[in-house]
């Protein structure tokens, strides 16, 4: 995956700079640098194996500065794999430390799971996770969702990224193919 992560560190440039505030000091990153790394989360969604039983989701871990530490998406070593799982462990297999940064994800982190004894929002809170960035809430096809909540009662702040729908449903088309959106 590291490959990966090469790529799209090359690929996607920040334009310009907008200070965003946050409690501990203010951290430059342009809003096209989460535009495009929302993007590159809602594209590796594409690289799941399609589920009956679960969403392909894609995530990408960055530092304060845009720079990418990990990627992942559902399914990518195991039929359990999370997406957010799968880019921890890629930031950590590169030794990259995850503290204080900012996770973006195509679907919000989950909050219970029925593979796996710990969340997606439990996984992200002890790694020390600042920001989730998230461009899709669950819906509820298969439980209620309270990821968000966990996440900001634990003090990580969370923005959902609105336009990014449709990826998300294209890229679960094969759960959703039996219902008509009327939206």
């Amino acid at each position: 995956m590291s490959d990966v992560c090469e790529r799209a560190n090359l690929f996607f440039r920040p334009t310009g700079v907008v200070v965003l505030t946050s409690k501990e000091r203010q951290v430059p990153i342009s809003l096209d640098r989460h535009l495009c790394l929302a993007r590159l989360a809602n594209m590796v969604a594409f690289c799941c194996v399609p589920s009956q039983s679960a969403y392909s989701v894609g995530a990408v871990i960055a530092d304060s500065d845009g720079s990418i530490l990990g990627v992942g998406y559902s399914r990518q070593s195991g039929p359990s794999d999370h997406a957010e799982e799968a880019a921890l462990r890629a930031a950590k297999m590169s030794r990259k430390n995850v503290s204080g940064a900012y996770i973006y994800t195509s679907l919000e982190p989950c909050s219970m799971r029925n593979s796996k004894s710990t969340s997606c929002a439990r996984l992200l809170i002890e790694a020390g996770i600042a920001r989730v960035y998230f461009t899709a809430g669950e819906p509820t096809l298969f439980q209620r969702q309270c990821g968000i909540q966990l996440l900001t009662k634990a003090g990580v702040a969370c923005f959902r990224l609105p336009g990014f729908d449709h990826q998300f449903r294209h890229a679960n088309y094969h759960l959703f193919k039996a219902i008509h959106f009327a939206n």
